[in-house]
């Protein structure tokens, strides 16, 4: 019989050890991965990843694996407390689960909340899925709670997607806010690592403003030292220069991309049609007011007030204009501890850098060039006042125009999906009043939704501008009668996530599930599985045979002969 190997091949997959799915190649020879590398064919990452990539090898032939379900035995639950495990059968398993579950559904679905990741295994998209199926609001995604939700929401609004980038390829003056790009985290990190490194040898100049010399500082032209959390200050109080002081902005990019021309009555509400209820622009050339998108209109004015029907209406971009004035740099300086003279050269060198009026050539068309960025996640966006550190420093690229244009801050390709590889697509279209509109997450990032009565345990209800989820269900499940919630969770259905071991003080989760009926799917036993009745074994993600929509092209490696010894 011949020694030679019957199946030895290269799979193209997708990394699934964090978020950023790098595209990787695993060699399967026999059934069997043994090795990992990163796909030179894939666009995104170059071929590059990081050590977590090829340490997901181990993942397959760990001994602490859990390969068989398990049953609690120990009713006690808490913190160092053995739960008494004991192998059960699948059918054991499942018809405990089933008969769990059916009775919830049958009295109030609203009892069971799943908590998932995304993560190192099978993809777990299936839960929340499940969740609605199943009739309940409550689910939670992550671990150590909603860690990007202000930057989502803001970039959302905005690009249609989570993980905008700076345009390294034509970008000459990155203004970097407490982010890792470039030096090893955010999304692509390998990949942009390589990138923006080749920006910096260009002649790209980066500032860092972060209150640590982290390796992005080390790696800048110029590091800022800012207190903490005071980004949407020094931002404030440089766009206060910009538009105040230097008069530097894009009129046209303000004009046709933003509600910088909408009108605003006195009462703060946009002036309206009233036969479209669409917000009112006013037209200097005709010199009367029309809705946002009337064919008709021949310039739009972004100054000044203006007279419709019994109304005063002034420009959105007036009135931020007006705004920002109290943010002066002498102010800012107090709150920052950054001198005023910087914040003044800062302003001056971004809106200079900005090259507002300048094109490129790319590929025949003849396209808007801002050569500068803002980046921020997860430094300024890391904060109690997230969101508004995360929208003052949208602004600032906002208003030299450098929003979706070449040297700009772009949107990537993979929260838009890929309609060439036939798998579901994520596309952006025109919302309410003009503004941009997503699918992208499960509650649309604008219009926010209204705060009405508790109904998720999460108390997301009362929060509209949480689009992802909240972690507060930890609190609200210890006593859900002083919230108005009608109902408390009895079942949790864990997908792969350790939120014991990698949020806030664990005796809040204690508290909260030490009486409820846990099921979790993981790989190995952590904190959190260590509080389950039952323990299902998860699939590795290089087992997977489902697909990826992050990357054209690439669907989940099937690499497993231990799925065929498990019977999986």
């Amino acid at each position: 019989m011949s020694s030679k190997s019957i199946d030895d091949v290269w799979i193209p997959t997708t990394c699934e050890m964090c978020d950023a799915h790098c595209g990787i190649l695993v060699h399967r020879v026999d059934g069997k991965a043994v090795g990992i590398r990163g796909n030179p064919d894939d666009e995104n990452t170059l071929g590059k990843v990081c050590a977590k990539t090829f340490a997901s090898l181990l993942m397959l032939e760990d001994p602490s694996r859990v390969n068989v379900p398990l049953r609690r035995t120990n009713p006690e639950k808490g913190i160092g407390i053995d739960p008494g495990w004991v192998e059960i059968t699948w059918d054991e398993a499942l018809d405990s689960i089933a008969e769990r579950l059916g009775k919830i559904r049958a009295e109030d679905p609203r009892r069971l909340l799943c908590t998932w990741s995304l993560t190192a295994r099978e993809p777990t998209d299936a839960l929340p899925a499940f969740a609605k199926a199943f009739g309940t609001p409550n689910y939670f995604m992550g671990g150590s709670g909603p860690c990007g939700d202000a930057h989502r929401l803001t970039t959302l609004q905005r690009y249609a997607c989570i993980s905008p980038h700076p345009d390294p390829k034509y970008c000459n003056y990155l203004l970097n806010f407490g982010c890792g790009e470039g030096t090893g985290t955010y999304w692509d990190p390998m990949a942009m690592g390589q990138r923006i490194a080749e920006a910096r040898i260009r002649g790209m100049r980066t500032v860092v403003i972060d209150p640590v010399f982290s390796a992005a500082a080390a790696k800048a032209n110029e590091w800022i030292p800012i207190r903490p959390g005071a980004d949407a200050m020094f931002a404030l109080a440089t766009l206060n220069v910009l538009l105040n002081e230097l008069n530097i902005f894009d009129a046209g990019h303000i004009k046709k991309h933003t509600d910088g021309p909408y009108l605003v009555n006195e009462e703060g509400y946009y002036i309206r049609d009233e036969e479209t209820t669409k917000p009112m622009v006013w037209d200097p050339v005709d010199k009367q007011a029309k809705p946002y998108d009337d064919p008709s209109l021949k310039d739009y004015s972004i100054e000044g007030k203006h007279k419709v029907n019994e109304a005063i209406g002034v420009p959105v971009f007036a009135l931020l204009k007006e705004h920002v004035k109290k943010y002066s740099p002498e102010h800012a300086s107090e709150m920052t501890t950054v001198p005023p003279n910087t914040i003044r050269r800062i302003a001056r060198e971004f809106g200079e850098a900005a090259s507002i009026g300048s094109t490129i050539k790319i590929d025949g068309k003849t396209l808007p060039l801002r050569p500068v960025a803002t980046i921020y996640y997860k430094g300024a966006a890391a904060h109690l006042n997230a969101l508004a550190n995360c929208t003052a420093i949208e602004l600032l690229a906002e208003v030299v125009g450098a929003r979706g244009v070449p040297g700009g801050v772009i949107g990537i390709g993979r929260s838009l999906g890929f309609p060439e590889t036939g798998l579901p697509a994520f596309t952006p279209y025109v919302g309410l009043d003009g503004f941009l509109g997503s699918e992208l997450s499960a509650l649309s990032p604008w219009p926010l939704a209204d705060a009405n009565k508790p109904e998720k345990i999460s108390l997301q209800d009362l929060i509209p501008t949480a689009i992802c989820t909240s972690p507060l269900h930890s609190l609200t499940m210890q006593n859900p009668e002083k919230w108005k919630v009608p109902y408390n969770i009895e079942f949790n259905l864990c997908g792969g996530v350790n939120f014991l071991g990698g949020k806030y003080d664990p005796t809040i989760d204690v508290e909260a599930f030490k009486n409820v009926f846990q099921v979790s799917f993981e790989l190995y036993l952590s904190e959190t599985t260590y509080f389950s009745d039952i323990v299902l074994p998860d699939t590795c993600f290089l087992e997977a045979t489902s697909f990826s929509i992050d990357r054209p092209g690439y669907s989940a490696a099937p690499v497993g002969h231990r799925k065929i010894e498990r019977g999986l």
